[in-house]
């Protein structure tokens, strides 16, 4: 008599990676990106720079790739949010103080959310050692347009494999099934 193979494997595989594809999807099937007529320049001298894990939402000692920088201007209300996941990150991180330009969109002016920035623009005193920091929108749309087409594309993938996954749990049932009613081989006389 023929093995029978277990079938329930391949299932839940399938199942795992549909789940998976479709929570990626689901986070990042729309680009919320704004167009640049969508923004609004504001400027000023740092006030305040903090380090915040976006997971935890506790500020944080440590540059992880969950972080994100949060300063405020003085004189301009509100917090900006500069995510790890944007370009030129770790400049910030590591050099962000003095006057700097910020554009964000213009209806989160006001809001208690921290706004994020889509450009970056800082200005040092003259003869300052380093070069000044800058970020532009485009810089950052097409960094985040990347991540947003992998995402789709790791989306596709774990969709295929979750087919692929599922026709093969399928065709293993129905050998299972014709494994089972398949008559003895002639021949295995043992009485």
């Amino acid at each position: 008599m023929s093995r029978r193979l277990p079938v329930w494997p391949y299932y839940f595989l399938a199942a795992l990676g549909a789940i998976v594809a479709a929570v990626l999807l689901t986070l990042y099937v729309r680009a919320d990106l704004p167009e640049r007529a969508e923004l609004e320049r504001v400027s000023g001298s740092i006030a305040t720079f903090v380090l915040i894990d976006d997971l935890s939402g506790e500020p944080t000692m440590m540059r992880l790739p969950t972080s994100s920088a949060h300063f405020t201007l003085k004189g301009v209300d509100g917090e900006f949010k500069y995510p790890a996941r944007f370009p030129g990150y770790t400049d910030v991180y590591d050099r962000l103080a003095f006057d700097v330009e910020v554009w964000v969109r213009r209806d989160s002016l006001g809001e208690p959310e921290p706004m994020l920035v889509y450009q970056l623009v800082q200005h040092l005193p003259e003869n300052f050692p380093s070069e000044p920091i800058s970020v532009s929108y485009e810089q950052i749309v097409g960094a985040r347009v990347r991540q947003i087409d992998s995402y789709r594309r790791a989306a596709a993938v774990l969709f295929a494999g979750a087919v692929l996954l599922a026709g093969i749990g399928l065709l293993i049932g129905r050998w299972n099934r014709r494994a089972r009613r398949a008559p003895p081989p002639a021949g295995n006389d043992r009485g």
